[in-house]
């Protein structure tokens, strides 16, 4: 007996996390604002990129000597 009801207190619980997500929202964790920020940044990327080759700039710093 002990079992069900903490099995139904979780279950209550999960249900009230749910809801007040849902009413109010996810804001700063949601997915959508995730993924924008993660598109803006590699379009920032790219953006800077294509000037650095646009420029005549190298991408790299210079060849990489192995000290043996």
């Amino acid at each position: 007996m002990v079992v069900k009801l903490l099995h139904f207190e979780k279950d209550l619980a999960k249900a009230g996390g749910m809801f007040v997500l849902a009413v109010a929202g996810a804001g700063a964790i949601s997915l959508d604002r995730v993924l924008n920020g993660l598109v803006k940044r590699r379009q920032q990327d790219r953006e800077t990129v294509a000037a650095l080759i646009a420029a005549g700039r190298p991408l790299s710093v210079g060849e990489i000597k192995l000290p043996f």
